[in-house]
C-alpha cells in the first residue's frame, strides 16, 4: 500500500480553491448547492472539466465532494440563500474522516450516514483483502481515489485502513438554529390554479404543530390521517413530536412531503429564515394563493398559540395528537 497524508487529498486541495472562490458569498439553489450557471466558473477555479449541459452542481462529483465537505466542517455556511464562508483553520485526519463520512453519505443518498459507512468500509474491507478493483463500483472509487483511498488502480492506500477502522456515520448538516423562524411555502400538489400558503413558523415548532397550523391555513377539517415524509424518514401522529420543523431541513434538503389524506398531498419548502421580530406574534401567515382570507387564518393560528409563552418557545405544549 502507498503512503499518502489525509491533508493532501485531492477534495482537501479542491476544497481550499473553491473557499478562496466563494470569497464574500454565492448564491445558491433550494438545494443549498451552487447555481448551474455559477458551475463553469467555480470549475474553472478548481482547474476541472464540465460539460457542455448540466442541470445541477451535485451532477459533478470533483465539485460536489469539496463542497459537501466544506459544509460539514463548517468552512462553508449558508445563510439565507447565499454561501458564506465560515471558520478557517488547518485541516487534520479527523476532518478527513468527517469529510470522507459526509460525502459517502450523499453518495448513497443516507441522511443519517450509517448505511453509507457500512457500504464505504465493505467496499474498502474488500479491497484490503485482494479484491479487484473492477468489482466496484467505478463512480465510487473515483471518490475514494479523491480522498486518496485508493489510488488510480483502484489499490488501497495507508488510509484504507485508517477509514475501515475509524470512519464513523455524519448525518446531512442541518440548515436551521432553533433560534430563527423558518419561512415556508406550503403548496398543494396536482390542482390548478395553483393553491399555496407562505407562513412564518419558529424552528422549534414540531412537525405535530405544523400538522395543525396547515390545517388552520388551508382550511382542511382534520377528518383525516396525516403523515410527513422527511427524506427516508416518516412521521406520522404517534411520532410527529419527535422531531421540529427546523430539524426537517438540512442543507441538501429544502423540501419536505405532508399528506393529508389519500388525496390531499403538500409541499413544506423552506424558502428562507429570519429573525424573530418581538412585535410580532407566531405562526403567521403572510401570503396566499387561491381564495384565502389572511385575517381569518391569523386569528385562528393566534388561538392555537394561546399557551404561555415559555412553552411555544420550546415546543412543549404544542404536543396534540392528530
Amino acid at each position: 500500500m502507498s503512503a499518502v497524508r489525509a491533508q493532501d487529498c485531492a477534495v482537501f486541495v479542491r476544497l481550499r480553491m473553491l473557499a478562496g472562490w466563494i470569497g464574500t458569498g454565492r448564491r445558491v439553489t433550494a438545494r443549498a448547492v451552487l447555481r448551474p450557471v455559477d458551475v463553469p466558473q467555480a470549475a474553472y477555479a478548481l482547474g476541472i472539466g464540465v460539460p457542455q449541459r448540466i442541470r445541477s452542481a451535485a451532477e459533478l462529483p470533483e465539485l460536489h465532494a469539496p463542497w459537501t465537505a466544506a459544509l460539514a466542517l463548517g468552512i462553508v455556511r449558508i445563510h439565507d440563500g447565499t454561501a458564506i464562508l465560515g471558520r478557517e483553520r488547518a485541516l487534520d485526519t479527523e476532518d478527513w474522516l468527517t469529510s470522507l463520512a459526509a460525502v459517502t453519505g450523499a453518495y448513497f443518498d443516507d441522511e443519517e450516514g450509517e448505511e453509507a459507512v457500512e457500504a464505504t468500509r465493505g467496499t474498502l474491507g474488500k479491497l484490503l483483502e485482494g479484491a479487484p478493483a473492477c468489482r466496484f463500483d467505478p463512480a465510487l472509487l473515483d471518490l475514494l481515489a479523491d480522498f486518496g483511498v485508493v489510488d488510480e488502480r483502484g489499490k488501497p492506500t495507508d488510509l484504507a485502513r485508517t477509514a475501515v477502522d475509524r470512519l464513523q456515520p455524519h448525518p446531512a448538516v442541518d440548515l436551521v438554529p432553533a433560534q430563527r423562524i423558518c419561512r415556508l411555502r406550503v403548496t398543494l400538489r396536482y390542482v390548478r390554479p395553483s393553491c399555496w400558503r407562505r407562513i412564518l413558523v419558529p424552528a422549534t415548532f414540531t412537525l405535530g404543530y405544523v400538522h395543525q397550523i396547515v390545517q388552520v391555513a388551508m382550511s382542511w377539517d382534520a377528518a383525516s390521517p396525516h403523515l410527513f415524509t422527511v427524506g427516508r424518514r416518516q412521521f406520522d401522529a404517534t411520532v410527529h413530536d419527535e422531531l421540529s420543523i427546523g430539524e426537517a431541513f438540512t442543507v441538501a434538503r429544502r423540501t419536505i412531503v405532508y399528506d393529508f389524506g389519500p388525496e390531499y398531498r403538500h409541499e413544506i419548502t423552506l424558502e428562507g429564515t429570519e429573525e424573530t421580530l418581538p412585535d410580532r406574534r407566531y405562526p403567521l401567515c403572510v401570503a396566499s394563493a387561491a381564495p384565502c382570507d389572511l385575517d381569518e387564518v391569523n386569528r385562528e393560528l393566534a388561538w392555537l398559540t394561546r399557551e404561555p409563552e415559555s412553552e411555544i418557545d420550546h415546543g412543549v405544549a404544542l404536543r396534540r395528537s392528530g
